[in-house]
C-alpha cells in the first residue's frame, strides 16, 4: 500500500526496498565468509495462485528490478566499493505473504523446482510492492528501483533463533549498500 501511495503522489528518482531475507537452500549458498547482500535481478511472487483438491498451483509471476540499478551496483562491485560485503546482482528473490522457513514445505519445493539456483533468497514484502511498480509502468520507466536484501538466516527451522539480532545486522548491511549507492549517484 505504501508503494501505491508513493507512486500516486509523485515519481521518486529512487525507490529501494531495503531489508533482510533468508537463503533458500544449502546448495545455493555462497562459500564466502563475507556477509551476503543481494541486489535482486527480479522478484518472484511465490504466493499460491490456485488451490484445488489435486494440489496447489504456484503461478509465480516475476517482476524485474531496474537494470540501471543492477548495472550501477555491479560496476561498484568491480571497483570494490563494498569492502567487507559479498554484494551480488545476478540472482532472484522469492517473495511470499507467508514465512518460508521449512525446506520441506510445498512453497519451498515449488520455488526450488521452478527456479533452481536462480532464486537465492526468500522474503515477505517485495511482490506486493513490485506489483504496484509494474502497474505504474510509465512512472516505473522514470525511476531507478530495486530490492536490496542482507541475509539474516537460512530459511529453515533455525530462522527464529536470535531472529531480531540477525535481522538487524542483515538490514544494516543492506542499508550500507543502499547508502553507498545513493552517495555515488551523479558522481
Amino acid at each position: 500500500a505504501a508503494v501505491h501511495d508513493i507512486l500516486d503522489w509523485s515519481v521518486p528518482r529512487f525507490l529501494l526496498l531495503v531489508g533482510c531475507a533468508g537463503k533458500i537452500a544449502v546448495k545455493h549458498r555462497t562459500p564466502t565468509t563475507e556477509p551476503l547482500v543481494l541486489v535482486a535481478r527480479q522478484i518472484v511472487d511465490a504466493d499460491p495462485k490456485v488451490v484445488t483438491r489435486e494440489g496447489t498451483d504456484y503461478g509465480m509471476p516475476c517482476y524485474k528490478c531496474s537494470r540501471q540499478l543492477r548495472k550501477w551496483v555491479n560496476d561498484m562491485v568491480v571497483k570494490r566499493a563494498f569492502e567487507g560485503l559479498n554484494v551480488q546482482v545476478d540472482k532472484d528473490v522469492a517473495s511470499s505473504s507467508s514465512f518460508i522457513g521449512d525446506e520441506n514445505s510445498l512453497e519451498y519445493e515449488a520455488i526450488a523446482n521452478r527456479f533452481g539456483s536462480e532464486v537465492l533468497l526468500v522474503e515477505m514484502e517485495a511482490a506486493g510492492a513490485f506489483h504496484q511498480i509494474e502497474a505504474q509502468d510509465i512512472k516505473a520507466q522514470e525511476m531507478i528501483y530495486g530490492l536490496i536484501k542482507g541475509v539474516s538466516d537460512d530459511a529453515d527451522s533455525g530462522a527464529m533463533i536470535d531472529k531480531d539480532a540477525r535481522q538487524r545486522q542483515a538490514t544494516a548491511q543492506a542499508a550500507q549498500v543502499a547508502f553507498r549507492v545513493l552517495e555515488t549517484f551523479d558522481k
